[in-house]
């Protein structure tokens, strides 16, 4: 199981509410969560925006860790 798959398993959603709360085609999020296909960018976006998921963790490539999760040597 990928990671979005993983994380709206314990949102307790399927990918048919995942699409509907993100404005991705239910094929989309199906393709996403089974690994046929790669998230774009957009895509990302919209998960975070629409499932509160960071871009991040979909697309590390793409998005470095936000600082605020970076434990800066046990320093706030």
């Amino acid at each position: 199981m990928n990671t979005l798959a993983l994380l709206i398993n314990q949102m307790g959603l399927t990918p048919a509410e995942a699409a509907r709360r993100t404005g991705i085609a239910y094929a989309t999020v199906w393709r996403h969560c089974n690994g046929t296909r790669a998230i774009s960018a957009e895509d990302a976006v919209r998960y975070e925006r629409g499932l509160c998921i960071s871009r991040h963790l979909l697309r590390p490539d793409l998005w470095a860790t936000p600082v605020s999760s970076v434990n800066a040597g046990g320093h706030p």
